[in-house]
């Protein structure tokens, strides 16, 4: 306990377990901050259990700089979290699976294929700058499924492509925060009774968003959110822009919403209906254009100060933050002219 223990480059074939220390375990990231040593150290579960467990009363653990892929487990493919306080920075979580386990042991179902906070044995578990991309579960939370009595904070990460049975992107029952999070094209493969594309809050779970980007996620019943929760739940200074339900297109429940850009409109302080204008969102890119409505539409109180991309938030300085998980660089949008026509032949002009 107390080491730290660097990993080269390479691709480990094999399943990694802390057993009860509190150590360290880093890429040549943490000593070079050379992001290509993220994607290639490479640990790969070659579809044999979850490739990494922090189960055994971890109190100070953490994992960056890795590739964690190909895992497999009905409680967790990439990463089983059990009781214990976890950091998990800059890592890719990858083309991990949850199956089913027809069984129905286990608290509350299986899944999790990227990431499984199990049992409610109050977890603490802070993700950072990661990439939790094509995961996929037979049940629920194809990209993170965290149980009741758990703490879960999400910050300036990028969830997509995950895929399950029942909600695509985050399955909860705990205290679940984010921040400067997008998620995208998160999908449910269950066509009748799927909920949540990006974000199921179930039980007593509570939700708290703030400066996030959902667009392309679908789901029968809140294609970006949904809320059946006896806990609070809230959104600010976020951008629910794309999303498809037949319930619900971004958000099916009743959450308290600010200062947010909700697709087809959604009751609150500051909130918009109007194209968030992202640069392009076909290729993944949710940036906002110069001429963006949502460009210091955010509210100061609470929003981060950086954005995404560790970009300072407002910027510029003493402006109002923008809407979604990235700050533009102007403090208000652009006039964007999209056709002039002559309407006389002195010079005069009609802008329309």
């Amino acid at each position: 306990s107390g080491d730290t223990i660097l990993v080269y480059a390479g691709t480990y074939t094999e399943n990694i377990d802390y057993g009860g220390k509190n150590i360290v375990v880093g890429s040549l990231y943490m000593t070079t901050n050379d992001t290509s040593y993220i994607s290639s150290t490479i640990i790969d579960g070659g579809a044999n259990g979850s490739v990494v467990q922090i189960n055994s009363g971890e109190s100070s653990a953490e994992l960056t700089g890795f590739t964690i892929q190909n895992g497999k487990h009905a409680y967790g493919g990439g990463i089983a979290i059990d009781g214990t306080t976890v950091k998990i920075k800059r890592c890719r979580i990858i083309d991990n699976h949850s199956p089913l386990n027809a069984s129905g042991s286990g608290p509350g179902g299986s899944g999790g294929g990227g990431i499984m906070v199990r049992n409610e044995n109050s977890a603490s578990v802070t993700i950072e700058y990661c990439e939790i991309l094509s995961n996929s579960s037979g049940d629920y939370g194809g990209g993170i499924y965290a149980n009741p009595s758990n703490t879960v904070t999400l910050k300036n990460s990028i969830i997509a492509n995950n895929s399950s049975s029942n909600t695509g992107g985050i399955y909860h029952k705990a205290n679940l925060t984010i921040e400067n999070c997008v998620f995208h094209s998160n999908t449910t493969t269950n066509s009748g009774g799927a909920e949540g594309g990006a974000i199921r809050s179930y039980g007593s779970g509570n939700l708290t968003i703030t400066n996030c980007t959902f667009s392309n996620n679908s789901a029968a019943k809140g294609g970006a959110i949904h809320f059946e929760s006896s806990g609070t739940g809230s959104i600010k200074n976020s951008i629910l822009w794309g999303n498809t339900g037949t319930t619900g297109s971004q958000i099916n429940g009743t959450l308290t919403v600010t200062y947010s850009d909700i697709e087809g409109g959604y009751t609150g302080t500051g909130n918009i209906n109007s194209d968030p204008r992202f640069v392009s969102a076909s290729s993944g890119n949710y940036s906002i254009q110069n001429y963006s409505p949502a460009i210091g539409a955010g509210t100061t109180s609470g929003a981060p100060s950086t954005d995404i991309d560790g970009n300072t938030r407002p910027n510029p300085s003493g402006t109002n933050p923008d809407m979604g998980a990235y700050e533009n660089s102007l403090g208000s949008p652009t006039v964007e002219v999209t056709n002039v026509t002559s309407t006389t032949d002195n010079g005069t002009y009609k802008i329309g």
